[in-house]
Order: structure tokens, then C-alpha cells, then sequence
């Protein structure tokens, strides 16, 4: 497993309690980026989220903080389920709720958009998804071979998902996208890294359209932005989590779901969002935050964890 340790100062400025840096430690999911390729079956979310933890054992961390987006927000959402002693909080991009029944026969008209948008996700551009969680080797040979496959296929999610306007070099750049792309062509994860849909996105689905599933009782904070797939009501959000706060379409006061006026954050993850530290106390990070803007250093750990 790769992790990156970031020793935040003038990006997010010190910890206003300690006045200490904030620390972040950015794990990459097994079978992605230049971590290691599971050998045999079994990481999923539960799994990860349980290494997650050691690593941050490994490293000193006796509590901390999680924070999430994408398959990260159902790892974050584990660690917080089997590891509360050990979790000051987590913050979720966006949280994973299914539509309280309840609700169905008054829907507010933000959530008749968001059960919308599933319905049209569900019937145009879920493919990519039903073939990973199904058949992921077969596809997983084209993304090993051919780079043209292997840009197709990524490169269509990103002109699918970024909010901009069907003009996508206009919010991200073709550099960007191949930074994203040799991510996956120079250490060949096309394969090892659509595995984790077999392993997990059945759990993953029953979360947003199933069962609320077991509860989460750390401290929760969620964003959910404009354009996102998965957008639920606070009031659907909060049958999950037992402690959650916020405003808006969001269970988190320190998170606010606005677009920003800048190139750089007009993708569906724009914004301001906020989280937690190693540490266990809280941070905000506004837009997106780049690696090379932290000044106090950056470091690369490997460790492996079975």
C-alpha cells in the first residue's frame, strides 16, 4: 500500500487549538496508483478500511480523522462504523443514504432532481460499472493493452461527471487527464483496480438505494455539491449517522455546498469542504489543494500491510 504524508501549514494554515500543522495521510487503494495488486480475493471496503487503520497505527496515529470521496466515502464510512473508538470523525463527499420511504409520498423537489439524476445514471452510464462488478477481467485485458482503450474509458467518465458545460478541457486540461491516465497505464491497474467494483459495489448500491445499513455513531460531516450523482436530503442523510450537523442540502454546518467562480474548481468536487486531521481536530481546505502548494513537504510511505 502507497500513502503520502502532507504536513499542512500555509495551505490550511495551523491548527487553531494547537497550533500545531495539520497532518494528512493520503492512502492509495489497493490494486490503484502504485500501490500493490491484491493477489487473491477479499479487499473490499471493509477490508481496506481495516488496513487504513493500521497503517495509521504504523505511523503513530493513535486517533484521527477520516475523510472521503468516491469509494473513499464508503471506506471512510466503514472505518467510522469498525473503528469509533479510534475516529474523531469523518467527512463525507458525498454521504451514501438511500431515500427514506418514508418520504416518498412528500418529496421536496431537490430530492424528486436527486432521485432523477440516479434513475438517468442508472440507465445511461452505469455500464462501465456493471461490467467491473460483474466481469472485471474481461475488460481488465483491454485496460492493460491498449492505451487507447484505457483512455476511452476513463476519459469518458471524466467528460460524463465533470461539470462543464460538454466542454471538458475547458474546467481540466489535457495534462490533467494524462497525469489520471498514466496512474493507471504505467503501473497497469486497468485490471486490479475495476476488481474492487466485484468485490464491494453490491455493498456499495444497498447503501444508496437500499437500506440505510448500520448506523454511524462518530462525528459525521458531509458535502454534497450540485452535480453530484448521489445526492441526498439532509433529512434521508441523517438516518445513518447518529451525531451529523449541517446546513443546506448537507449534514455538516462546516461544509458548504457552493460553486466556486475559478477554472480550477468548477468540476462536480468543487467547493469548500472541511475534514479532519491525523490529529483528531478539525481543518477546512476551500477549492481543490494541490501537492506542490505544500510548502513543509511531502513523503512517500510504503508498507505493507497483509
Amino acid at each position: 500500500m502507497l500513502a503520502v504524508e502532507l504536513r499542512f501549514r500555509r495551505v490550511n494554515g495551523e491548527n487553531l487549538r494547537t497550533k500545531r500543522p495539520v497532518l494528512g495521510v493520503c492512502p492509495s487503494l489497493p490494486g490503484y496508483g502504485f500501490s500493490d495488486k491484491p493477489a487473491a480475493p477479499g479487499w473490499g471496503i471493509e477490508r481496506i478500511s481495516d488496513a487504513w487503520c493500521e497503517l495509521m497505527a504504523r505511523l503513530g496515529y493513535r486517533r484521527f480523522g477520516a475523510q472521503g470521496s468516491d469509494w473513499g466515502t464508503s471506506i471512510a464510512t466503514s472505518i467510522g462504523q469498525r473503528q469509533p473508538d479510534r475516529v474523531a470523525g469523518i467527512h463525507l463527499m458525498p454521504p451514501l443514504a438511500p431515500p427514506d420511504p418514508a418520504t416518498l409520498d412528500d418529496l421536496t423537489g431537490a430530492e424528486r432532481a436527486a432521485l432523477a439524476t440516479l434513475r438517468e445514471a442508472d440507465e445511461w452510464g452505469s455500464g462501465y460499472s456493471a461490467q467491473q462488478s460483474t466481469r472485471p477481467q474481461t475488460v481488465g485485458y483491454e485496460l492493460v493493452d491498449s492505451p487507447a482503450a484505457l483512455c476511452a474509458w476513463i476519459v469518458e467518465k471524466f467528460w460524463s461527471w465533470t461539470d462543464s458545460g460538454g466542454d471538458l478541457h475547458r474546467v481540466i486540461t489535457r495534462d490533467e487527464l494524462l497525469d489520471n491516465l498514466m496512474l493507471y497505464w504505467l503501473p497497469g491497474t486497468g485490471a486490479s483496480s475495476a476488481r474492487l467494483y466485484w468485490e464491494s459495489l453490491r455493498q456499495v448500491n444497498e447503501w444508496i438505494s437500499g437500506s440505510a445499513g448500520a448506523p454511524v455513531t462518530v462525528p459525521t460531516g458531509c458535502s454534497v455539491f450540485p452535480k453530484e450523482l448521489q445526492r441526498p436530503s439532509r433529512r434521508w442523510a441523517e438516518r445513518r449517522p447518529t451525531r451529523t450537523s449541517g446546513t443546506g442540502t448537507s449534514p455538516a454546518r462546516a461544509a458548504t455546498s457552493r460553486r466556486s467562480s475559478s477554472r480550477r474548481c468548477s468540476s462536480t468536487r468543487s467547493g469548500h469542504s472541511s475534514g479532519w486531521s491525523a490529529d483528531g481536530h478539525p481543518y477546512s481546505v476551500s477549492g481543490w489543494l494541490k501537492i506542490n502548494k505544500c510548502p513543509s513537504g511531502v513523503r512517500t510511505l510504503k508498507s505493507r500491510i497483509p
